[in-house]
């Protein structure tokens, strides 16, 4: 310490830049985290628990499940359900995190909740009876 030079010295003064914002040019998004692996795994599960939780209470559910069409109030109504029951649950994050669904948010459900039996075997026969299948491609489809 002794062989140390001292010298004095003034430290810079801090730059300040100070910027105007345009509140017009200000957006704001909700930014979804990328999920992968477990984590995605992890969401899709939360995401079934929700909605097999709220199956019995639900007619809206129920006729997705049946396979009967609903309308885009009733869509609107489920979502608010399951954001209300679950708040980490959005359907908009639903059509990010289930590409292979196009975007259709009734495929989504279907392929989270299931169809029911009857109603599979129902759209099948109709489907068999309306293009005329024979019985090799009838056991070919089951």
């Amino acid at each position: 310490m002794q062989h140390r030079r001292l010298t004095s010295y003034s430290s810079p003064k801090p730059l300040v830049i100070d910027v105007a914002e345009d509140r017009t040019k200000i957006e704001q998004r909700k930014v979804l985290p990328k999920l992968e692996g477990l984590e995605l795994i992890a969401y899709r599960m939360r995401v079934k628990d929700a909605l097999e939780a709220l199956i019995e209470e639900s007619t809206i559910l129920q006729k997705i499940k049946s396979g009967k069409p609903v309308n885009e109030d009733d869509l609107q109504e489920i979502c608010s359900l399951i954001l209300t029951q679950n708040p980490d649950v959005d359907c908009d994050n639903l059509v990010e995190l289930y590409p292979e669904a196009a975007g259709d948010i009734i495929y989504i459900f279907h392929r989270i909740i299931g169809w029911e039996s009857t109603a599979v075997r129902q759209r099948f026969e109709q489907f068999a009876q309306e293009h005329n299948l024979n019985s090799k491609q009838i056991k070919f489809w089951i």
